[in-house]
């Protein structure tokens, strides 16, 4: 369904767009919420290859302003990420498959230490259809949920 990407291909510079998502999901505990949504993605990657996601105000508990670390390909997505050496996630078992689960000689560790807010992801996954931009997803394990927000006409 989705477009496919080389795994693990390093995106250093070109992601920048808007999106506007019609709905969104958030999992957590194993149950899924639904609702309507007017929230508003901008995302820009700077030239040093950090995405910043703005986030227009919103009720779901999600920073406002977002720096990940780096932008890479991984099957049917684009992933952005910040992942650390040492972090107050360490102990998620969802960050530590996240952390190594990656090629030999793929360099995943961005930083040496970060501390997540609980409103701040440490991963943001971009899913696209014939290159347009249709879903994009926040991991969080501070207070460990996935929100999910999809195109209109985007179902799963």
């Amino acid at each position: 369904m989705y477009d496919q990407f080389k795994p693990f291909g390093k995106i250093n510079q070109g992601l920048n767009f808007k999106f506007m998502p019609e709905r969104y999901e958030i999992w957590q505990n194993g149950e899924c919420i639904e609702n309507r949504t007017s929230i508003m993605f901008n995302v820009k990657q700077d030239e040093n290859g950090k995405v910043h996601v703005h986030v227009s105000e919103n009720k779901l508990n999600i920073k406002s302003t977002i720096i990940f670390d780096m932008a890479y390909t991984n099957g049917n997505r684009i992933l952005c990420a910040t992942v650390p050496i040492e972090t107050n996630i360490n102990n998620s078992d969802a960050f530590l498959s996240f952390k190594t689960h990656v090629p030999l000689g793929f360099d995943i560790i961005t930083c040496k230490s970060k501390f997540f807010d609980e409103n701040e992801p440490y991963v943001f996954s971009i899913f696209l259809i014939q290159n347009n931009v249709v879903k994009v997803s926040f991991s969080f394990e501070n207070n460990p949920r996935l929100v999910e927000f999809y195109a209109q006409g985007i179902r799963e």
